[in-house]
């Protein structure tokens, strides 16, 4: 459901306002909005609150703080959201520190970890080089070994890519040009199917031919003397070893920065959680207005919290600051924030809504229908007992696994839905793992529940669901527009029904061979209803009816997908059957039927959600609502 919203203004003493902002804060139930305002000398009565130049000063310094424990934690790659504490005494003592008495406090820290992140880095980028190094050397060291002494030389390699090869003429060309004939320039192809040059210059000319290498855009990779020994042979050793060494100097440094993380994580953490706070105080004061001696918060709050913040603002401000609802004018109807408040698979299935934008306030939330019709669908797709079974051991252990009201504990009740549905289709149908559990005497509960000997059947049921999905879209635009008093669109929703209605009689007429007066019915209503049409939305809603037609027939994909799932689990149990042995049987078996399972669960998910958000949400819910962020503290009781 969508929680009643009340619009509020709280007016108080300009003292107060610090105290207010930080007990809302506290609250966490206000939305607070900008109140617009008209600047110039005639308006300076009420005027928009602007930061002085103390604020100014903290709202910069907290951004850098905030820039600077963010950086480090990412280094330390701690989450902001762990729930280790820390320790009372300390949280006291850094409330009251200033921006720059919080930074000088973690200055020791943050040098230590950002040391010790440019050593991690630069090994990285060593053992990166080194590898480079000892390919290139091993690509010509038949070539340098037949050139003679080179070591006491300058050393660049270059590696080009495919389809570069080109430049390799060029290059050629103009360092003979430009240097003496000393210099060796050799190419050839890599293992990796790149092409490498390794040039070899006296140390004087080394300037220009990395000016030539520049100028041609070519990057290169300068062979450092520490890996230059006696012999090219002794330097890839010593390239090798250098490669060697590098992991445990990075798994020293990783220890150092685990024992950092253990010692000042915490810390580290509400640090950030403070500023987070103090700097949303603080931005949120320019969509404040003030007066000479009192300031105005406008914003939005939901009606069941109301009582309970006004009691808090009474407790601690008495009369000094006023709390109260406003009378809502046409903007304001636009502009009503959206929270949805649902309980148990109805609040997990928000999930499903939330990949849309909310519903506009005043609408319906659409949670609920899909928290009943999704795991249906799905269940009616798939439709296999052992299927449903998987999927319940599979959401069990993510239920387990996982917090209560996270998100992937909402994906876990969700699934559990969806596999329960599972289970009780495929026992109609009489599925488990496709045919083999009618070897074991598991039969459809009916014989037209036999998917694949009914395809007609299936296709007929699968319509008339749509059917119904459709008509319940069109009933819920009917409440809407009564409820907002949209006369026309209630006698739309109505005309489409009737139109579904009548094209529903004169087809059973025509397949099940009832009463001709049951088909001359089935005119009256569908022409009864193109009225209904053509008086709301004129010529276009008549040529729109078809599009209609097309959201019932769209349905017929919860056949489809059903038939090709059982389809590809009898095909599995057939490959399996005619394998040589018991292993291969068990093994094909246990493939497709993963296979089967896994796009089993895909693609139900994809469909049923395609068919609710284009063919059912399409009838009367309108996804443009405004999200409702209350301003609150990041951290809870942690701060």
């Amino acid at each position: 459901m969508i929680e009643p919203m009340a619009k509020i203004e709280i007016i108080g003493l300009m003292e107060e306002l610090d105290s207010t902002l930080e007990l809302l804060q506290q609250a966490g139930s206000v939305q607070i909005d900008e109140i617009p305002t008209i600047e110039g000398e005639e308006h300076k009565s009420v005027r928009r609150i602007h930061l002085d130049e103390t604020k100014e000063h903290l709202l910069s310094r907290y951004e850098e703080l905030l820039l600077t424990v963010s950086d480090i934690l990412e280094i330390l790659f701690e989450s902001v959201d762990e729930k280790t504490p820390l320790d009372i005494e300390t949280q006291g003592k850094l409330k009251k520190f200033s921006p720059d008495e919080l930074l000088n406090h973690i200055s020791s820290i943050s040098r230590e970890i950002r040391r010790l992140s440019r050593q991690r880095r630069n090994l990285l980028q060593d053992i990166e080089s080194a590898q480079q190094y000892e390919s290139l050397i091993n690509t010509f060291l038949p070539l340098l070994e037949k050139a003679g002494h080179v070591e006491e030389m300058e050393q660049i390699g270059i590696i080009l890519n495919k389809g570069e090869s080109s430049v390799i003429s060029v290059l050629k060309n103009r360092i003979e040009e430009i240097t003496s004939p000393k210099t060796l320039f050799f190419h050839q192809q890599m293992p990796d199917s790149r092409i490498g040059v390794f040039i070899v210059a006296e140390h004087k000319e080394l300037p220009v031919v990395r000016q030539l290498l520049g100028n041609e855009g070519v990057a290169e990779y300068h062979i450092p003397r520490e890996f230059r020994k006696k012999n090219f042979r002794e330097s890839i050793e010593s390239i090798r070893n250098r490669i060697e060494n590098i992991p445990g100097e990075i798994d020293r440094i990783d220890e150092q920065l685990l024992n950092t993380k253990k010692s000042n994580g915490a810390l580290l953490r509400f640090i950030f959680i403070i500023s987070t706070n103090r700097l949303s105080q603080l931005r949120i004061l320019q969509r404040l207005v003030r007066s000479r001696y009192t300031f105005v918060i406008s914003g939005w709050v939901t009606l069941s919290s109301f009582e309970i913040l006004k009691k808090q603002l009474h407790k601690h401000f008495t009369d000094r600051v006023y709390v109260g609802i406003v009378r809502l004018n046409e903007l304001d109807f636009l502009h009503i924030p959206t929270l949805l408040k649902n309980r148990g698979i109805f609040r997990a299935s928000e999930i499903l809504t939330k990949l849309l934008p909310p519903p506009k306030y005043g609408n319906l939330d659409a949670t609920p229908f899909i928290a009943i019709f999704f795991p249906i669908f799905f269940g009616i797709i798939l439709g296999d007992m052992a299927y449903g079974i998987a999927l319940l051991a599979i959401a069990g252990i993510i239920k387990l696994k996982t917090s209560r009201g996270s998100l992937f504990s909402d994906i876990g009740t969700v699934a559990i839905a969806a596999g329960v549905s599972t289970v009780i289709f495929g026992f109609l149908y009489g599925e488990f793992l496709g045919d083999i559990g009618q070897r074991f005497g598991i039969k459809p509960l009916a014989p037209w529940l036999h998917r694949e000997s009914n395809i007609k059947i299936i296709l007929l049921f699968a319509l008339g669901l749509g059917a119904i999905h459709i008509i319940l879209g069109f009933i819920l635009k009917i409440y809407v527009s009564i409820k907002v008093k949209y006369t026309k669109g209630a006698v739309e929703g109505l005309a489409k029904i009737i139109i579904i209605m009548g094209t529903i009689l004169i087809f059973s007429q025509l397949f099940f061979d009832f009463s001709i007066v049951v088909r001359y019915g089935g005119y009256a209503l569908f022409c009864t209803g193109l009225l209904g049409v053509l008086f709301t939305e004129g010529f276009i809603g008549i040529l729109e009816v078809f599009s209609l037609f097309g959201n019932i027939f769209s349905y017929s994909r919860i056949m489809a997908i059903g038939l090709a799932s059982v389809i590809m689990a009898v095909v599995a149990n057939r490959l399996a059957e005619a394998s040589p042995n018991i292993i291969a049987a068990f093994l094909i078996g246990f493939f497709i039927h993963l296979v089967n399972f896994i796009i089993g669960v895909f693609s139900p998910t994809i469909h049923s959600l395609r068919l609710h958000y284009v063919e059912f949400f399409g009838k009367f819910f309108v996804p443009s609502g405004r999200i409702f962020e209350p301003f609150k503290k990041m951290g809870g009781d942690f701060t």
